[in-house]
């Protein structure tokens, strides 16, 4: 996968201007996340200061190289996120409600005016897609906008959906390697520690080997299940790739500011453990010092 980092700059037309720029890419581990995330907000400043920064935000998005095949984009804040990634995100994973409270199956592509698009989006942190996943909701969105013209145009890719696919998503699918795009606001080291265990489930085998005999040897059947109660109230319970892999992103996170501090208290320890005993190196982010986390939302 090529090096690059992309920014993307929304016009207050919500047309969008995009720039390619091949740089080295991001070392995310121990402080790589906090000073990347102040890298961003000095040239959102410096941007505003000079009355060239759009009003509709920035992303950037650059491959990790602790984690091959993870392509991490940050952006001003959870609703920039979703404006990229919520309608993908829902085909990907299924949502927990739709307008009448039910679970919306994965593989559907929810209308950009719809009522589940905007449960979702109000309560989404970040995302954690994989390549293929995401180049399927690219088909089926088109497909779907084709087959529903006129009438049905909310079916149809935004312009900013239009723009990440175009940019980077179908560029890096042409590789035929398997990527994860995770995304974040930048000032949340909390969504981007999350995030980063999501796709070293997803892309790393040993990793993954390791957590799910963590899970399926480790853990008692009753514990299995209360973990699943749990997180059903977020989740779709029936998929059990998706329970465990929150499971383990929620209990390996930065400790701060956790929802389910539960996890951390009562497997955290056990799991980093049998990680270690497994030969996994865990790839973590530092969170911020108290006090220093940036506030402002782009």
């Amino acid at each position: 996968m090529r090096s690059l980092l992309l920014l993307i700059s929304l016009t207050a037309s919500f047309s969008l201007i995009a720039q390619v720029q091949k740089v080295p890419d991001v070392s995310i581990a121990g402080n790589g996340f906090i000073n990347w995330s102040q890298s961003y907000k000095n040239q959102v400043v410096s941007l505003k200061a000079t009355g060239k920064y759009s009003e509709n935000g920035i992303l950037q998005c650059s491959e990790i190289k602790e984690i091959p095949g993870t392509i991490l984009c940050i952006t001003g804040s959870s609703k920039r996120v979703g404006s990229f990634f919520s309608r993908a995100s829902i085909f990907a994973e299924g949502s927990d409600v739709d307008a009448d409270g039910k679970v919306i199956s994965k593989g559907v592509v929810v209308p950009r005016n719809s009522v589940e698009l905007a449960v979702y989006s109000k309560t989404l942190g970040g995302t954690d897609i994989k390549g293929e996943d995401l180049v399927k909701f690219y088909d089926k969105a088109n497909f779907e906008c084709d087959c529903t013209k006129p009438v049905g145009e909310s079916m149809c890719l935004s312009d900013q959906e239009k723009k990440i696919f175009q940019d980077l998503i179908l560029p890096t699918s042409q590789s035929g390697k398997p990527f994860v795009v995770i995304s974040t606001p930048y000032r949340s080291d909390r969504i981007a520690g999350h995030e980063l265990i999501h796709a070293q489930y997803m892309l790393n085998q040993k990793f993954r080997d390791a957590a799910d005999e963590f899970w399926f040897k480790k853990l008692k059947k009753s514990q299995r299940e209360e973990i699943t109660r749990t997180l059903s109230k977020d989740y779709d319970s029936s998929d059990d790739y998706l329970i465990r892999n929150e499971f383990f992103a929620y209990t390996l996170e930065p400790k701060v500011r956790n929802n389910f501090p539960q996890f951390i208290q009562a497997y955290r320890d056990r799991i980093l453990s049998h990680l270690k005993k497994r030969g996994v190196k865990l790839v973590e982010i530092n969170a911020f010092e108290p006090g220093t986390q940036p506030r402002e939302e782009y």
